[in-house]
C-alpha cells in the first residue's frame, strides 16, 4: 500500500497536477485523492486499470 500511495503522489506532482485536477480526471472528489495519497484508503482498482 505504501508504494501505491507514494507513487500516486509522485506521478501527480511530476505531471504538475493538483489534487483537484487529478480528482476531476479520475471522477472522484478531492478528499478521496488525499486519502489515497496518505494511505487511509485505496481505490477500487478494477475501475482504474489500464
Amino acid at each position: 500500500m505504501k508504494v501505491f500511495c507514494k507513487r500516486l503522489k509522485e506521478l501527480r506532482i511530476e505531471r504538475k497536477l493538483s489534487i483537484v485536477e487529478l480528482g476531476k480526471l479520475l471522477d472522484v472528489n478531492n478528499p478521496t485523492i488525499s486519502r489515497w495519497e496518505n494511505g487511509v484508503m485505496l481505490p477500487n482498482l478494477p475501475i482504474y486499470t489500464i
